[in-house]
């Protein structure tokens, strides 16, 4: 078995690990959203009646959780304004969401996602498993900057934790006094 990814990386193929394929799947179903226009209801019924098992044979890493899956595709679907908004906050002036390549939005998106609104996944761990994920697409640029961004989003919603305000809210009011974080220009769509 090869032990390493394109990038150099451990594989932990090896393990087990649902909730990162649940993760991964999430992207995916998020790109097909994107890419069809299809509500996000009925790609989450497809993805589990016919993709689940293409993903466990293909990923080695077990079959996804479902409730995870589901959670995050559709919250992520629902809340796709409010998400992108905070993606552009944290990118360098003059860059938006629309210039960022189909794939790394969605890995962004979800991720952005899973680190506003599921707060019992810590967000060190919301993030490996997202730049994780990168490492599947991309090289160690696009990682780095998914590594940015999803880092730049939970220190802003730390920090209003912490001032005991509604992060969500804020994220969206506190629009351009993040650190901008700027990607990289091969990887722009």
């Amino acid at each position: 078995m090869n032990s390493s990814h394109r990038s150099g990386r451990k594989d932990r193929k090896s393990v087990l690990r649902p909730r990162t394929t649940s993760r991964l799947a999430a992207v995916q179903a998020l790109y097909q959203m994107q890419m069809t226009d299809r509500p996000a209801e009925l790609i989450v019924e497809e993805f589990i009646a016919h993709r689940f098992n293409e993903l466990e044979d293909t990923t080695s890493f077990g079959r996804a959780d479902e409730a995870l899956f589901g959670l995050l595709t559709l919250g992520t679907a629902n809340d796709l304004e409010t998400i992108d908004e905070i993606i552009a906050d944290t990118l360098v002036e003059g860059w938006s969401v629309d210039r960022l390549e189909s794939t790394l939005l969605a890995i962004l998106r979800v991720g952005t996602h899973e680190i506003l609104s599921h707060r019992q996944t810590p967000h060190a761990v919301a993030i490996s498993e997202y730049v994780d994920v990168t490492h599947a697409f991309y090289d160690d640029t696009a990682a780095g900057l998914v590594n940015g961004v999803l880092d730049r989003v939970a220190q802003v919603m730390r920090e209003k934790l912490e001032e005991n305000e509604d992060p969500e809210e804020d994220l969206i009011d506190a629009r351009g006094q993040a650190e901008s974080i700027e990607p990289e220009s091969d990887q722009a769509g």
